[in-house]
């Protein structure tokens, strides 16, 4: 797993040539681009939802529709460093909207411009780890 580890980096296409630029320069050759996450589309998709925004918790309902709120990151997390962790990559989360961006067509035409072979990955289930965000553990 790679890890932004340059400050500055932005969604969209210049966050595609960045991450491609990484995985060229380590070596690799041939490229899984995730394409769903938990049922919703990373690229533009007249089939799939777009993932548009992050859920704060997608095992209890929410009031807001699904969409976590600044608000439900406030009230649920009690430890103030995780708080504003979460806060700071919620305001990452939210200003992604795959409906308007396609983050395959990118990595694809660029990857292909720099010698790599690209390909659709698909996880059909969401993972996360139990108790990683609830009032009780945070």
């Amino acid at each position: 797993m790679m890890r932004d580890n340059v400050p500055g980096v932005v969604w969209g296409p210049a966050g595609v040539k960045h991450m491609l630029d990484v995985c060229k320069s380590c070596g690799w050759s041939r490229i899984y681009w995730r394409v769903l996450d938990g049922g919703r589309a990373l690229y533009r998709s007249r089939l799939v939802t777009p993932g548009e925004h992050w859920e704060f918790d997608a095992f209890q309902p929410s009031d807001t529709g699904g969409q976590a709120t600044p608000d439900q990151v406030r009230s649920r997390c009690r430890k103030p460093e995780v708080r504003e962790k979460m806060l700071a990559n919620l305001a990452k989360v939210q200003a992604m909207d795959y409906s308007q961006f396609d983050s395959l067509a990118a990595a694809v035409g660029y990857g292909h411009q720099i010698g790599l072979q690209i390909h659709a990955w698909v996880s059909i289930m969401k993972m996360t780890t139990p108790g990683a965000c609830n009032a009780t553990s945070i």
